[in-house]
């Protein structure tokens, strides 16, 4: 299974935008954006749209450490992760979740031809993975019970 396919599932069942925030804004507004939206991690945009980091949760609690009196001054781009792991569509999930396992990332941006298709969590693998062993299962009990290709009316 390829990141495309996970990709164009979730875009389908979710039906939001891809949420970002630029590098000039402030960690209090990465924090507004991560609650509104329900999600762990914006990425980081230039003004044309390319990216340029990703602030996840983990960035906004250690900055909050450092620097808790001034979240709502301190800028995006002093907490950022600016060396972002990427995938693309066309990379296998199974690779792209050893490689988030490996680096304990949690959340992998897919870029084609240098521009941002989406984003995918660890939780948007792991439950198409579960759906997709589901379905084997399921076939598999119905070969072994004898009803599999059967037609009931």
């Amino acid at each position: 299974m390829k990141a495309g396919n996970v990709l164009e599932d979730k875009e389908r069942f979710a039906d939001k935008p891809l949420v970002t925030i630029e590098p000039e804004s402030t960690i209090l507004d990465a924090v507004h954006l991560l609650c509104q939206n329900r999600i762990g991690a914006l990425l980081v945009t230039d003004a044309e749209k390319h990216l340029v980091g990703i602030i996840t949760e983990r960035d906004v609690l250690a900055e909050c450490c450092r620097n808790h009196k001034n979240i709502d001054a301190t800028r995006v781009d002093s907490a950022m992760t600016r060396e972002v792991i990427v995938a693309h569509p066309q990379d296998d999930v199974q690779d792209i979740l050893r490689i988030m396992t490996t680096k304990r990332v949690r959340h992998m941006p897919i870029v084609e031809n240098d521009k941002i298709s989406g984003m995918l969590s660890i939780g948007d693998i792991l439950r198409r993975l579960y759906k997709q062993d589901e379905l084997k299962i399921r076939y598999l009990s119905d070969y072994l019970g004898g009803t599999y290709g059967l037609k009931v009316y």
